[in-house]
């Protein structure tokens, strides 16, 4: 059986993608690139508990690259 993702977890997964990119760009990288992609491909939304923290998860993933 697929599993599927709750809208809440979505959002936080999108919460997520937001902190890479805006982490990448404040570091003059490209934030579409595919490198980044690398740091959400198995990332699922229940791993966070608001998209507040989801968002300084991605930014922290980033941070120290």
């Amino acid at each position: 059986m697929k599993y599927e993702i709750t809208k809440n977890e979505a959002k936080n997964k999108e919460s997520f993608k937001a902190g890479v990119r805006a982490q990448m760009k404040e570091d003059g990288k490209d934030p579409n690139g595919e490198y980044v992609s690398l740091f959400w491909g198995n990332v699922f939304g229940d791993e966070f508990e608001s998209k507040e923290d989801a968002f300084a998860c991605g930014q922290e993933a980033v941070s120290n690259v």
